[in-house]
This record gives C-alpha cells, structure tokens and sequence, in this order.
C-alpha cells in the first residue's frame, strides 16, 4: 500500500532577520539511511512570502546523508499566517521511507536556521515509530503539548 504523507512542521521560531529578508535557500538533509524513491515536495512559508519546490531521486533513491537544496528564486506573495509565520509543509508518495535529519532556511541576510526537531501529532507517530522506533525524545513538544517530539522526520513506507 503506498501512503500520501503531507505534513506541516509547525514550529515557533523567533527571528531577528531584518525586514524584507527573503529566502536565497532552502533544503533538506537525508538521514544516514532510509533515503526514499520517489519525489518530495517542500513548500516553505516564510513570512509573507511562499517557497516550493520538488526534488526527485535520479538515480533513485536519494544519496544518504545528503543536503538537497532548492532555489529561493521563485516566490510568490501571501499573506502571513497570524502566529505562525513561519513553517514547511512536505509532500512524499512512497512505500518507501525516507529519514529527513533536518530542513535549512538561508535568507538574504545570509543567516541560516535549520529545524532538526519535529513535533509529530499523535497520528503520525506510527509512521515514524515504525520506522525509527529510538528517534522520539520521550518528551513533548514545549509549545505544542499533545505533540511528540522527535530528533528527525519519517515519511512514507507501509
């Protein structure tokens, strides 16, 4: 059975980019195994401004433990979401998993943030439990309370 995992991270992050900032890069890093097959789609919002792009595995699958990056060329304006400005959405379609160890944003003021903590709502656990079963830190997430938090991402497998 193949699964359509489309997941938001949600995260806080408090910048102190300059206004007007926008993103130059943004990408992220496969894990040491688990690389995935199939294309993945990252959507970025950032601030008041949306990022997307879609990479694909060629040769397939993607090289382990390996930044892939995309081109913050192409923006479009939106409108910021009130209290969550900030945020990734991740579109993969496979049996087979891939492990994302973190995601990085570099903007034009050349600062970079990278997230490298997921809070994972309590019905996507599965997935990454089955996956990574030692990956979650036992905790929850400090500003999402029913969300566990986990050192890397799992998407996709059966």
């Amino acid at each position: 059975a193949f699964w359509f995992i489309s997941l938001v991270i949600l995260t806080q992050i408090y910048l102190t980019h300059s206004i007007g900032a926008t993103v130059t890069e943004f990408g992220f890093t496969t894990d040491f195994e688990n690389a995935g097959d199939a294309s993945i789609t990252l959507t970025l919002n950032w601030d008041s401004f949306q990022y997307s792009c879609t990479k694909t595995p060629s040769p397939s699958p993607f090289t382990v433990n390996t930044y892939y990056s995309c081109d913050g060329s192409s923006q479009s304006a939106i409108t910021a979401t009130p209290g969550n400005p900030y945020y990734v959405k991740i579109d993969y379609i496979s049996a087979n998993p891939i492990q994302i160890a973190n995601i990085s944003v570099t903007d034009s003021d050349a600062d970079t943030y990278t997230f490298d903590s997921f809070c994972v709502p309590p019905k996507m656990t599965c997935t990454i439990d089955n996956t990574i079963p030692d990956e979650t830190t036992g905790s929850f997430c400090t500003q999402w309370r029913s969300k566990q938090l986990y050192n890397k991402l799992a998407l996709g497998g059966n």
